[in-house]
């Protein structure tokens, strides 16, 4: 559990480095971090076809890709 939070707060704080965005509180941090790493996954392994295995910087990077997809189609919306 330690790990997640951990890899959840690193994702985050690099995609609010990337996208120069600032938080939106606990609970919205969370879902875009969820929503992130779900995107990311999906679109390093099954659109690319990366083989992205279950690691802490495999996931970081996933995470931080998706997050930013995921940032970038809200910012659009907007």
């Amino acid at each position: 559990m330690i790990y997640s939070i951990l890899l959840g707060v690193a994702i985050f704080w690099l995609t609010s480095k990337i996208m120069d965005v600032k938080g939106w509180g606990l609970i919205m941090n969370t879902l875009f971090v969820i929503a992130g790493s779900v995107v990311g996954n999906y679109v390093l392994n099954d659109v690319l076809h990366l083989g992205i295995r279950h690691g802490f910087l495999s996931s970081l990077v996933a995470g931080v890709v998706g997050c930013c997809l995921v940032l970038a189609a809200i910012k659009i919306i907007k």
